[in-house]
């Protein structure tokens, strides 16, 4: 697979199954209208920590850029130097990669790294290295890797249940991820 198939797979849990990545809005980075804001996923929640949000990037987690100036190509840049690389999705067998990758976008690299870690079995330590990578040689069993992150999902909720609100979308998330892994 390859870092766009990863990053319009992301896309279709961040902003919804409606993404299209050739519709001319979505290349623009248009939100005037409200259509349009649907097509970027530009939002921003009250509850949701990330503030406001355009294409799954949170303005509090990008102080450095203006998310409501992106376009498509500038938000593909930013998921590929702060998620594909840093996380190491090119090492992972096909699938996994993308599943990876979605995991490192929605929890970030160092909790997806022990994520990957856990549904694999070996040291959780957050560091993809020469364990992991050996685990990642043998056959993978989808409903371990993505029990991980259902488990944590629930954790989050059990400790801040404001967040209850979001559990539904999260696990429809790991359902689309195990939908992939099959």
């Amino acid at each position: 697979m390859s870092f766009k198939d990863a990053f319009i797979f992301a896309m279709k849990s961040e902003i919804g199954p409606w993404f299209d990545p050739t519709d001319p809005d979505v290349i623009a980075g248009l939100h005037d209208t409200p259509e349009q804001k649907r097509k970027i996923g530009y939002v921003n929640i009250k509850g949701d920590r990330g503030g406001l949000t355009s294409y799954g990037i949170a303005q509090n987690s990008h102080p450095h850029i203006d998310v409501s100036k992106i376009n498509l190509a500038q938000a593909m840049e930013i998921y590929r130097t702060e998620f594909w690389i840093p996380a190491r999705c090119e090492e992972l067998p096909p699938k996994y990669d993308i599943a990876h990758f979605d995991a490192a976008v929605n929890h970030g690299v160092v909790r997806a790294r022990k994520l990957l870690q856990e549904g694999l079995g070996v040291t959780a330590d957050g560091v993809i290295g020469p364990g992991t990578l050996n685990a990642l040689k043998k056959p993978i069993d989808p409903v371990k890797f993505i029990k991980a992150r259902r488990n944590f999902y629930q954790n989050i909720v059990n400790a801040r249940p404001d967040q209850q609100k979001f559990l539904k979308g999260w696990l429809a998330r790991c359902d689309h991820v195990q939908q992939l892994l099959k």
